[in-house]
């Protein structure tokens, strides 16, 4: 794949549109410096591609600004505000910035990525609310879940680093 790459430049095709297929190769690839250090040498636009470089192999603020700018221009995509409460979520712990894009994802495109996310979400608040005693606010946030729906098998395969925190509030009102 680089040698086309390689060879479509010297044929005169855009630099840019070369530059992405590049980038997406060292994606698949797993090397993500590769990818950021790609876009400052080819000075290509910044997108949701490199945030995800950044993301898993860079610096998670640079990540969010991307994301975040990315939502400015598309507030109304569903896939975008779940990606962006994936980062809330997963990365950053962020459970109500999780929740306020995660709800926004599943209103605009009601996917089982979106549900799993902001179910997700919800379940950790109830968890958070039960370790400090919070009882009545945790069964709220776990019937909230329940109302957009739980599916057990889905969400603990869909959020391994967070079971824990789901687990407490599926087991404690079950």
């Amino acid at each position: 794949m680089t040698k086309l790459l390689d060879e479509a430049g010297l044929k005169g095709y855009d630099a840019t549109s070369i530059g992405y297929h590049e980038a997406q190769l060292l994606f698949a690839q797993g090397r993500y410096v590769d990818v950021m250090n790609l876009y400052q040498r080819r000075k290509l636009p910044e997108d949701t591609l490199l945030a995800l470089a950044y993301d898993w192999g860079g610096d998670r603020n640079v990540a969010d600004r991307i994301y975040l700018r990315d939502l400015e221009l598309n507030a109304t995509s569903g896939p975008a505000n779940a990606t962006y409460a994936g980062l809330r979520l997963f990365r950053f712990r962020d459970i109500d910035g999780a929740i306020k894009y995660g709800e926004k994802a599943y209103s605009l495109y009601p996917s089982g990525w979106s549900r799993s996310l902001v179910t997700t979400a919800w379940l950790v608040k109830s968890s958070d609310y039960l370790k400090a005693n919070k009882t009545k606010e945790a069964k709220e946030a776990f019937a909230r879940a329940r109302q957009i729906g739980i599916d057990r098998a889905s969400l603990q395969s869909f959020s391994s680093n967070l079971c824990n925190d789901i687990v407490l509030p599926l087991t404690e009102f079950q």
